[in-house]
């Protein structure tokens, strides 16, 4: 397994972390090491070309910590570190003398009470005592490394989405370095639930509304959501600042924030109100956008930024979501299905239907004659059907 560090050194690192509270699960993200930072193993592999065995021996999984520099002024001596998230390792690259690491973000560790937990005690320990550890005095040390032993293990199950993601911010919200930090976590996207018009004639009381969460696709460096042309979708972000009875100088409980939503108009149509507003210390923001029609997949980002916090300079995560706009198959296999079709039925003639049907009767011209109009008929029919969803459901003027 692997750990990797993160520090408050610069406003680049503390924003990895936040990042990697922030975005969905198997999100792509990359950290970025010099090869000073890195233990001699990984270093010496990727030198010589062979990372991939280094990643088959050691296993792809990783673990992203925060390591909050020693502050004189806080008396604060030593490192003080924090679990952050699970990942596994995608890619290696070494370029010039910067290690380029890709990582696919999985669950959260369970931090509830982990200093006092045998698992968290072993990390703590290994983080202080490992060979390159990181000195309190220089600020240097091995931020990417490796170990053998599998002998902790911070995972936990939930009860309740978003528990674990709880107990993580829980720990870095007290953290000094993190007060001026904004905390929310990307729930993804989400199709506006519908209720069945049959079901409410026969059942008085209302169903409860279940949310109904699109499955992102996952790929090496990429998550992307599809979602089909002319839906309402939903994008959820989940906020939470733990509450301190005193809180110290520089922490504030409540946190007012104004983040800004831009959806690329090639797949997505004009949103109204593009500022979610946060005035509380917990809240869920919704904002809902619709897909525009389009001929075939089409890629829209969609990106968030936070444009004013108070207190002042909160720092906070700026993600992209990646989206494909789709045609529906249905749609898609009924439009095809309709257009060849149609010249068949269009083309039929009483001869087709003699030999096609065999007709053994009284009289076979006068039914096949009349197969024949209904054929026609039919052929009208399925191409101003095809018409009427072409010019429905596509962008077709």
């Amino acid at each position: 397994m692997f750990v990797l560090l993160s520090s408050n050194a610069e406003t680049l690192f503390k924003r990895g972390i936040l990042e990697a509270t922030s975005l969905p699960e198997k999100h792509p993200l990359e950290f970025r090491y010099q090869t000073k930072n890195v233990s001699e193993e990984i270093v010496a592999s990727l030198q010589q070309g062979t990372e991939a065995n280094l990643l088959r021996r050691r296993n792809t999984r990783a673990l992203i910590v925060y390591a909050q520099r020693p502050d004189k002024q806080l008396q604060q001596e030593h490192y003080e570190y924090c679990p952050v998230r699970f990942a596994t390792i995608e890619s290696l690259r070494l370029l010039g003398d910067i290690v380029f690491v890709g990582l696919c973000l999985q669950d959260f560790p369970n931090l509830r009470n982990w200093t006092e937990r045998p698992d968290g005690i072993e990390l703590c320990k290994w983080l202080v005592t490992r060979d390159g550890a990181v000195n309190d005095q220089t600020f240097a040390g091995k931020f990417f490394a490796d170990f053998d032993r599998e002998g902790w293990d911070l995972r936990g199950s939930e009860k309740v989405d978003g528990e674990l993601w709880q107990s993580v911010v829980d720990e870095l919200a007290n953290m000094p370095s993190m007060y001026d930090c904004l905390f929310y976590r990307v729930r993804g996207l989400f199709y506006p639930p519908r209720r069945s018009r049959l079901r409410s004639l026969f059942s008085k009381s209302r169903p409860l509304i279940r949310e109904n969460r699109i499955a992102p696709r996952a790929t090496p460096g990429f998550l992307t959501y599809p979602i089909d042309m002319s839906r309402a979708v939903d994008l959820k972000l989940l906020f939470y600042r733990p509450k301190r009875e005193a809180p110290p100088q520089g922490y504030a409980n409540t946190v007012k924030a104004i983040l800004k939503v831009e959806a690329d108009k090639s797949g997505f149509s004009e949103i109204p109100a593009q500022n979610l507003q946060l005035e509380s210390r917990y809240d869920e923001l919704v904002l809902r956008m619709v897909t525009k029609r389009v001929f075939d997949n089409t890629l829209a980002p969609i990106s968030i930024r936070c444009e004013s916090t108070k207190p002042q300079n909160m720092l906070a995560c700026e993600p992209m979501l990646l989206c494909t706009v789709r045609v529906p198959r249905l749609l898609l296999g009924v439009l095809l299905g309709c257009f060849f079709a149609a010249p068949f039925l269009l083309a039929a003639s009483s001869d087709d239907f003699k030999l096609l049907l065999n007709i053994a009767a009284d009289d076979p011209d006068h039914i096949a004659a009349r197969w024949a109009v209904y054929a026609k008929v039919s052929g009208g029919l399925v191409a101003a059907i095809a018409a009427f969803i072409a010019f429905r459901r596509l962008p077709v003027k």
